[in-house]
C-alpha cells in the first residue's frame, strides 16, 4: 500500500494546548495571542487598519501629538476597525493605550468587549501593570464590560512572561474582587503559564497550598509533571506521579506523555521506555505525541538510527508525527551534516501529508548558509515558494547576509526584488542586513545608503546602530554633504521616530554628554552617546572641513580625492603631527605619552617563600579525600579550585580531581580534564600536596558527603567544622565560600594554594595548540581589551542605561526578572560606587583620555551578546575577536570554559591587558601577568568615572580628572594586588 493512501488514517499529535480548553459546552474560548474579530472586514477596513496602524508606530513617544495626527479618522472609527488597529500595534503599549483613550473620546463611540480584552493583554505584554489594574477596576464600575476568567488568563500570562510569578499568583487571588470563584480550569492556566515560563517552584508551592480546596483531575498533575521536566527536575516528578497514582486520578495519554517526557529530559530514556511497554497493559494506548516524545529525547542524545526506528514504527500502527517533532529530526540531521538525509525526510513529510513550515527549511537553509552554498540556498528558496510554504524573515535575512558576505551582490539584488513580487515586504531587521552588510564592503557605501533610503521612505524606524554605522562609514570618507542629505530626508519623515534620528546621523546626540551643566547623571550614563570623539576632537573640525570641501559628485573624482584626503588627514591628525591634538593634550599641552609610558613606583611579584620549594613534608598519613566541585565560569571555578587546594592542605586530605558543576547559565557542558592537563596538574603539585585521579575500591563506588562551607572563613573554621566529616566518612565534597581569609592559613597551605592557582594549571595540548593558533593570528603589537557589557550582567547590576539602542534595552529587560534597577537618588549613589558597567562607547572614551591610539590593535576578550559593540569598534576600528579568526568545526563545538581559555591564553599573553570590571577573570589574568612579568595591566575605574560625570566636569576638566584617576592606580600597581601569593617591591 502506498504512503500516499495512508495518509488520511494518520492519527495526529494534538497540541498540549487543549489540555487547557474550557470544558464547559457554553464558555467561549479566545486566546488574546490569536484574537480573531467577530464581523467579517469590510473592504476599506484594511487600508485604515493600515494608515492608523502607521501614525501609532509614528508617534511611539510620550511628547509625541497622537492625538492631533488621529483627529482626521474621527468620523470612520468604529468598534471593529479599534479591534483590527489594537491587534495589529499589540507591541506599541503605550501608543495602543493612548488611541484607546482617545477613541473613548469620539462623539457616538463605544468599545466593545472585545476591545477591553485586547488592551488588557496590550498593557500586560508592555509592563503597564499599574494600568492594567486602574483599568479592570474601572471596567468593574462602570459595568462597560463583563469580567471573565479569561481576561486573568490573560494577566496569568503576562506576569509570567514578566517573571513576576508571585504576581501571577496574587492576580489569581484578586478574581474574587471582580466577582469570579477561581474553578479547577482557572488554577490550571495559572499552573500552565507558571510551568511555561519555568516558575515551576512558584507553581508547585501554590498547587500544594489549595490542592485541598479542588476535585484534582490528572490534566492539573500533567501541567506540573511536564514543567519539572522542562527543568529536569526528575523527582518532583516522579512524585507527582506517584501522588497522581495514590489519588485514583485516572491516568490518562497526556498525564503519561507528561511523565515519559520528564523522565527523557532527566536523562532517564530507558526508565520512560519501561514505562512506556507498561502502558498497553494498563488500558492506556500511546499516542502520536508518545513517540515524538522519545524521538525528541534521542535527537537530544543524537542517536540519529534510533530515531529512525521510531518513526518506522510510528508508521506500522498509522500514527504520524506532527511538524514540530520533524523538525527536530531535520535540525539534527542538518547539525551532523546529513543534508540528504534531511531532504529526504522533508520530501516524506509532504508525501504523508504533514505540511513542512517555515522552520523546516529554515533548518536546511541555515546549513547551506553557515557552509557557503550559494546555489542549494537560492535553489532551497526557489522550493519553498513552489511547495507553498512563502519564506519568511529568517529565511530572507540569512540568504542576503550569505549573498553579501562573499560578494554575490547580484544575487542579493535580485532576491530583494523577489520578496516584493512574492508579497513580502521587508521589516527594519531585513533592511539592516543589507545596510550592514553593504558598508562593510569596499565601494557599497552608495547602495547602503539607496537601501537606507527606501527604509526611510517606507516609514520604518532603523536600529540606532544601523544610524551609528551608516554615519560613521560616511564621516570616515568626509561626506559630510551626503550625511546632511540623508539628515533631511529623515527629517521630512511622518514617523517622529525617524526624525528624531536625524539628530544621530548628524552626530548631535553625543554632544548631549558635556553640554547643559545641570544635565543629571542619569542623562548622561546611558552609554550609547554614539560619537564620543567628536567631543574630543572640535579643535580640528575646520580642519577636516577644509580637506572634505574639495570633494566632487563625480564618482572617479571623489576616489581619488577622498583617497589622498585620507593620507593628509592621517599626516595631519597623527599624534606625531602639530595639528593633532589627544584627549589628554587638552589637560595637559605637553604631555604626550600614553598610560604606559607612566613610571610605576610599585609592583606586585611571586613570594620567594613558595617559589624556592622549601616545603613542609606532607604527612606520611591521609585524614581522607576531598572533592573540590566548582561551579560558574571558568575563572570563577579556577578559583574555586584554588582556594580547595588550600582546605585540602590545611585538612591534610588527599585530592581527587575537582568537578566542573554543569552550569546552563553558562551554556556550558566541559570538565576539568576537557580544559586543564591533568597529568601536568599532578606532577606540578608534587610535594604540595598528593592528587589522585582515581579512588580507592572500597570508596569509588559512593558519592562523596558534602559539606557547606559557605560560612567557612579561616583555618580555624575548616578544622572545627569541616575536619570532623572527613574523618567520620573519609570521602567529601566541598565548595570553598567566596570570601577566604587565606592570611590564617599557615604557610604550607598558602603555598599548595599558590602553586596549584599560578604553576600547576596548563591548557590541554589541544587546547592550547588553539589558543596558541589563536595568539599567533592576532595582529601585532596588540591590547586584549576585558569588556563587560552582557545583558545578563548589566541586569544583574541593577543599573540604568536610558540611551542605549531599543533591542539592548528589551535585552535587559528579559534578563532582569524580579530584580529591577535602582532609580531616582539610590540610583546615583550606587552608580557613584562603582557598581555600573563601562558601555563600550565609554570605555573607547576613556582608552582616548589614556591616549592608547585608535589605530591599537584590539583583541576583544568576550563572550556572546555583548551590546552596544559598535560604541567601541566606530573608534577603534582595528578590533578581532577569536570568532573572526578561528575556523573549523572544532571550534564551533567548543562551550563555555574552553572558550574562556582562549581569552584567558590570550590576555596573559598580550602585550597589554585592560578590563573594563574586576571580575574573577580579570583577577586571574592580572596575577598571571604579574607572575610572568608582565605590568601593562589596567583596570578601568568605573568610580572615577562615575564620580567625576556626577560633578559636571566635561572637556578638559574631565579628561584630567580621568588620567589621574588612572595614573594613580597604575603608579601605585593597585588592582593587581595579591597578597595570598604576591609581595609589594617598591621601585
Amino acid at each position: 500500500m502506498s504512503l500516499k493512501s495512508l495518509a488520511p488514517k494518520f492519527k495526529t499529535l494534538h497540541s498540549f494546548n487543549s489540555l487547557l480548553r474550557p470544558t464547559k459546552p457554553n464558555t467561549p474560548f479566545h486566546p488574546f495571542s490569536s484574537l480573531t474579530h467577530q464581523n467579517p472586514p469590510s473592504p476599506q477596513l484594511p487600508h485604515l487598519v493600515n494608515e492608523i496602524s502607521r501614525i501609532l508606530s509614528d508617534h511611539r513617544d510620550p511628547h509625541h501629538d497622537l492625538e492631533l495626527s488621529l483627529r482626521s479618522w474621527s468620523t470612520q472609527i468604529s468598534p471593529n476597525l479599534v479591534e483590527q488597529v489594537l491587534k495589529r500595534c499589540k507591541n506599541l503599549g503605550f501608543s495602543a493605550h493612548r488611541f484607546f483613550i482617545w477613541a473613548k473620546t469620539v462623539p457616538g463611540f463605544q468599545h466593545s468587549d472585545e476591545c477591553h480584552h485586547i488592551l488588557i493583554d496590550i498593557l500586560g505584554s508592555s509592563g503597564q501593570f499599574a494600568l492594567l489594574w486602574d483599568f479592570l477596576i474601572e471596567m468593574r464600575e462602570s459595568k462597560c464590560c463583563e469580567i471573565g476568567p479569561e481576561l486573568f488568563w490573560v494577566i496569568f500570562r503576562v506576569y509570567s512572561r514578566a517573571n513576576l510569578p508571585r504576581d501571577a499568583i496574587r492576580a489569581y487571588s484578586r478574581m474574587v474582587e471582580f466577582g469570579i470563584k477561581p474553578s479547577v480550569h482557572d488554577l490550571d492556566q495559572l499552573l500552565y503559564t507558571l510551568c511555561k515560563r519555568k516558575h515551576v517552584k512558584h507553581a508547585q508551592e501554590f498547587f500544594d497550598k489549595v490542592k485541598s480546596g479542588f476535585e484534582l483531575g490528572a490534566k492539573t498533575y500533567s501541567i506540573l509533571m511536564r514543567g519539572w521536566g522542562d527543568i529536569c527536575d526528575l523527582g518532583s516528578a516522579r512524585k507527582l506521579f506517584d501522588e497522581m497514582t495514590e489519588k485514583g486520578c485516572l491516568v490518562d495519554v497526556p498525564a503519561y506523555n507528561s511523565y515519559l517526557e520528564a523522565l527523557c529530559k532527566g536523562g532517564n530514556v530507558d526508565e520512560a521506555y519501561k514505562i512506556f511497554r507498561e502502558m498497553g497493559s494498563k488500558g492506556v494506548e500511546p499516542d502520536a505525541g508518545t513517540y515524538s516524545i522519545f524521538i525528541r529525547a534521542y535527537c537530544e542524545a543524537n542517536d540519529i538510527h534510533s530515531v529512525f526506528s521510531v518513526l518506522d514504527r510510528m508508521k506500522r500502527y498509522n500514527l504520524l508525527a506532527n511538524v514540530f517533532t520533524y523538525n527536530c529530526v531535520i535540525k539534527k540531521l542538518c547539525k551532523n551534516e546529513r543534508v540528504e538525509e534531511a531532504y529526504q525526510l522533508l520530501d516524506e513529510m509532504i508525501e504523508m501529508g504533514v505540511k513542512p513550515d517555515e522552520w523546516s527549511y529554515n533548518a536546511i537553509q541555515a546549513y547551506h548558509c553557515e557552509h557557503g552554498e550559494v546555489n542549494q540556498a537560492l535553489r532551497l528558496l526557489s522550493r519553498m515558494e513552489k511547495d507553498s510554504c512563502m519564506p519568511d524573515r529568517h529565511t530572507y535575512n540569512m540568504v542576503l547576509k550569505l549573498l553579501i558576505r562573499i560578494g554575490r551582490f547580484d544575487r542579493a539584488t535580485d532576491v530583494w526584488e523577489r520578496m516584493g513580487k512574492r508579497g513580502f515586504y521587508p521589516s527594519v531587521s531585513t533592511y539592516s542586513v543589507m545596510i550592514h552588510g553593504l558598508c562593510k564592503k569596499k565601494h557599497k557605501l552608495e547602495e547602503a545608503c539607496k537601501y537606507f533610503e527606501i527604509m526611510i521612505d517606507e516609514g520604518i524606524p532603523p536600529y540606532s546602530s544601523t544610524v551609528e554605522m551608516l554615519r560613521n562609514r560616511l564621516l570616515g570618507l568626509g561626506l559630510l554633504d551626503d550625511i546632511e542629505i540623508l539628515a533631511r530626508k529623515m527629517e521630512q519623515s511622518s514617523s517622529c521616530s525617524i526624525q528624531e534620528f536625524a539628530t544621530v546621523l548628524r552626530g548631535n546626540k553625543a554632544s548631549q554628554l558635556f553640554e547643559p551643566e545641570e544635565s543629571s547623571l542619569d542623562e548622561f550614563s546611558g552609554g550609547v552617546q554614539p560619537d564620543l570623539k567628536k567631543q574630543i576632537m572640535d579643535t580640528d573640525a575646520s580642519v577636516r572641513k577644509d580637506i572634505m570641501a574639495v570633494i566632487s559628485v563625480k564618482p572617479l573624482f571623489t576616489v581619488v580625492v577622498v583617497t589622498l584626503s585620507l593620507i593628509v588627514a592621517v599626516l595631519v591628525f597623527s599624534p606625531s603631527s602639530p595639528f593633532y591634538q589627544s584627549p589628554l593634550s587638552l589637560a595637559s599641552p605637553q604631555r604626550k605619552l600614553d598610560i604606559w609610558s607612566v613610571r610605576r613606583l610599585v609592583e606586585w611579584r611571586p613570594c620567594k617563600w613558595w617559589l624556592q620549594g622549601h616545603l613542609t613534608a606532607l604527612p606520611s598519613r591521609s585524614n581522607g579525600f576531598i572533592r573540590v566541585d566548582c561551579y560558574g565560569g571558568l575563572n570563577q571555578m579556577r578559583r574555586d579550585l584554588c582556594d580547595g587546594v588550600g582546605v585540602a592542605r590545611l585538612l591534610n586530605a588527599t585530592l581527587v580531581l575537582p568537578k566542573f558543576e554543569v552550569a546552563a547559565y553558562w551554556n556550558e557542558s566541559s570538565g576539568f580534564a576537557d580544559v586543564f592537563d591533568v597529568d601536568y596538574f599532578i606532577q606540578r603539585m608534587s610535594g604540595f600536596i598528593t592528587v589522585v585521579k582515581e579512588l580507592p575500591s572500597e570508596i569509588a563506588s559512593k558519592e562523596p558527603f558534602h559539606v557547606d562551607c559557605s560560612k567557612r572563613k579561616g583555618q580555624f573554621d575548616y578544622i572545627e567544622s569541616v575536619l570532623p566529616s572527613l574523618l567520620e566518612h573519609h570521602y567529601i565534597s566541598i565548595t570553598p565560600a567566596m570570601s577566604q581569609r587565606r592570611d590564617r592559613y599557615p604557610q604550607y597551605a598558602k603555598a599548595a594554594l599558590c602553586q596549584a592557582c599560578y604553576s600547576a594549571l596548563r591548557l590541554t595540548k589541544s587546547l592550547e595548540k588553539k589558543a596558541s593558533q589563536l595568539l599567533d593570528a592576532i595582529p601585532k603589537p596588540f591590547l586584549s581589551l576585558h569588556l563587560r557589557f552582557e545583558p545578563d550582567m548589566v541586569a544583574y547590576s541593577q543599573c540604568e542605561y536610558p540611551y542605549l539602542a531599543p533591542a539592548s534595552i528589551e535585552a535587559i529587560k528579559a534578563a532582569q526578572g524580579d530584580r529591577k534597577p535602582w532609580t531616582g537618588e539610590l540610583a546615583k549613589i550606587w552608580r557613584k560606587r562603582g557598581k555600573c558597567p563601562l558601555t563600550p562607547n565609554e570605555a573607547a572614551f576613556i582608552l582616548q583620555v589614556l591616549s592608547i591610539p585608535t589605530n591599537t590593535n584590539i583583541y576583544l576578550a568576550a563572550g556572546d551578546g555583548l551590546m552596544e559593540i559598535e560604541g567601541l569598534t566606530s573608534i577603534y576600528t582595528n578590533v578581532v575577536t577569536k570568532s573572526s579568526l578561528l575556523s573549523g568545526e572544532d571550534f564551533k563545538i567548543m562551550h563555555g570554559n574552553t572558550k574562556a581559555a582562549l581569552d584567558y591564553y590570550v590576555s596573559i599573553n598580550s602585550d597589554s591587558y585592560i578590563a573594563t570590571y574586576f571580575g574573577n577573570m580579570d583577577k586571574m589574568v592580572a596575577a598571571m601577568r604579574a607572575f610572568n612579568g608582565l605590568y601593562k595591566t589596567l583596570f578601568l575605574s568605573r568610580r572615577a568615572f562615575a564620580e567625576c560625570t556626577s560633578q559636571g566636569l566635561r572637556g578638559k576638566e574631565l579628561t584630567q580628572a580621568l588620567w589621574k584617576a588612572h595614573k594613580d592606580e597604575f603608579v601605585m600597581g593597585r588592582g593587581s594586588a595579591l597578597p595570598d601569593c604576591f609581595c609589594e617591591f617598591k621601585l
